[in-house]
């Protein structure tokens, strides 16, 4: 695991900040009460620097420790975040028109234009991650305030979010913050993922900030040659029978006449996974859908521990309903087919796998 991914901007999270939010103290309130004010004062975003400090641990040993900085202009939309591990620095910036960022310890460097559908991909932040989670976690966590605490010299309210006992494939089993009572700023969180802690807990907040003339600014070393999205990605586009010939053998396809396939990627090997992997997507109505990714069965066999087990064509599968992604092997073939649509159910996600054919080869 690598803690300078939260400054690549490789994640979705949304550009959020709890300030300016209501002045009334959520007393009475209901744990859902609490949690939906914490997500509707995303729409309250200010000015900020803030520092804070990030620890990960695996098995109960620290393993990785981060000190993070982040400084955000709410007129212009400017962000910038830094995040020091092992002595390394890693900076991204989004100037409100491009990311930039800068990787120390790889020196490398990339960039990519920011639009209105991509807003808060950059500069993520952990804050950020954490408020993506708790959109997502609503039907598979119940939430629980516990308490009132000082953090950071401030009232906060202590909410435990906890994976219901049906519920095996939840990604983060059990969930802590510390949310301000006045500004329903998260000034704490503890996270955990099977024996992996993330305790993240923010030692300054400055809500009046004055950023200098070049805050939002990246100067990248010379000799270093930024990349691009198009740079990042080793994928090009092939056909079925290309496809086909890559991994050796015929593969399943999606046959439901609704969707239509649109591309057809092949991923190169090498990397950390080690493989070569075929990605096919779908669309319906001109609308993105399906997304099929197919590569061979790994040695160990091993679906994965963040799933329910069901039954995918006369074999044992894995539904994660987090992300809305059914697994199985077959032909020793490893298929992922994930809904890009939340309003297609497992069940219809298992019924288009049925119906799946071998393409051509």
């Amino acid at each position: 695991m690598k803690i300078k991914t939260f400054v690549a901007g490789a994640s979705a999270a949304l550009s959020i900040l709890v300030s300016g939010c209501a002045e009334t103290s959520p007393a009475g309130s209901t744990p859902a009460e609490v949690v939906s004010n914490v997500l509707e004062s995303q729409k309250n975003i200010g000015s900020y620097y803030a520092e804070s400090t990030m620890r990960i641990y695996e098995n109960d040993k620290l393993s990785q420790e981060a000190a993070i900085k982040e400084w955000q202009d709410s007129e212009s939309g400017r962000r910038r975040i830094e995040m020091t591990s092992n002595g390394h620095v890693s900076t991204a910036v989004n100037n409100g028109k491009q990311m930039l960022s800068y990787d120390e310890e790889s020196n490398t460097a990339y960039s990519f234009d920011v639009t209105d559908d991509m807003e808060g991909m950059s500069s993520a932040s952990p804050r950020d991650q954490l408020m993506n989670l708790l959109k997502n976690m609503e039907k598979t966590h119940t939430y629980e305030v516990v308490g009132q605490e000082k953090v950071l010299g401030t009232d906060a309210y202590h909410v435990k979010v906890t994976a219901k006992d049906d519920v095996k494939e939840a990604l983060f089993q059990n969930m802590e913050f510390w949310v301000d009572a006045k500004t329903w700023f998260i000034l704490k969180s503890s996270s955990t993922f099977g024996d992996v802690k993330t305790d993240t807990e923010y030692t300054k907040l400055d809500f009046s900030p004055e950023f200098k003339v070049d805050t939002f600014q990246l100067k990248i070393p010379d000799g270093v040659k930024v990349q691009t999205l198009e740079d990042m990605s080793s994928g090009r586009e092939v056909t079925v029978s290309d496809a086909a010939s890559t991994l050796g053998q015929p593969f399943l396809l999606i046959e439901d006449s609704k969707f239509e396939l649109t591309k057809v990627e092949e991923l190169g090997s090498g990397g950390e996974a080690g493989r070569t992997e075929i990605t096919a997507y779908y669309s319906e109505k001109s609308v993105p859908s399906l997304t099929l990714s197919i590569f061979k069965t790994p040695e160990d066999g091993q679906l994965g521990d963040f799933g329910t087990k069901v039954k995918v064509r006369q074999t044992e599968g894995l539904y994660t309903e987090s992300i809305r992604n059914l697994t199985w092997d077959e032909g020793g073939l490893r298929y992922s087919l994930l809904s890009d649509n939340p309003d297609i159910t497992q069940e219809q996600l298992q019924h288009i796998a049925e119906g799946m054919k071998l393409s051509s080869k």
